[in-house]
């Protein structure tokens, strides 16, 4: 009888812990995009890791982005955006505002994707495209 109370004590414990657990977790907004009325937004972490599921789908991710130069990335992280390291960014082509520099902002941007190997050079690391992209808002950091 003592052990049985015991062992539903530790389990009742245990059920306590991990619900804490998975309702303390941070959420980073990224899989709130998901969620929203829009379908095609995506976070940009998901694009780059599974491109052949969006390849030639019309999507929207936000990351970082310079505005006005020949640089043309939105980037995953700003790390990668300072260093220009275009190994996890997305090429951008669209309509850019030449008249403005803002060191790498969040930028969301709305695109067709196009992920082909034949996207490389000796400028771009990426395989991914946005065609036709659209910028829909400037944050500046």
């Amino acid at each position: 009888m003592k052990n049985k109370y015991i062992l539903n004590c530790f389990t009742a414990l245990a059920l306590i812990t991990f619900m804490g657990v998975s309702t303390a977790q941070e959420d980073n907004g990224e899989e709130q995009a998901v969620l929203t009325n829009d379908p095609t937004k995506q976070p940009l972490v998901r694009v780059i890791a599974n491109p052949e599921k969006f390849h030639s789908e019309v999507i929207t991710v936000t990351g970082y982005y310079i505005k006005g130069t020949h640089v043309n990335h939105l980037y995953l992280d700003m790390e990668s955006c300072t260093s220009y390291d275009t190994v996890n960014s997305i090429l951008i082509d669209g309509k850019l505002n030449e008249n403005d520099f803002i060191p790498c902002g969040r930028e969301t941007i709305k695109g067709k994707l196009n992920y082909s190997s034949d996207n490389r050079n000796w400028r771009n690391d990426s395989d991914l495209i946005l065609e036709n992209a659209v910028f829909l808002n400037y944050i500046e950091y």
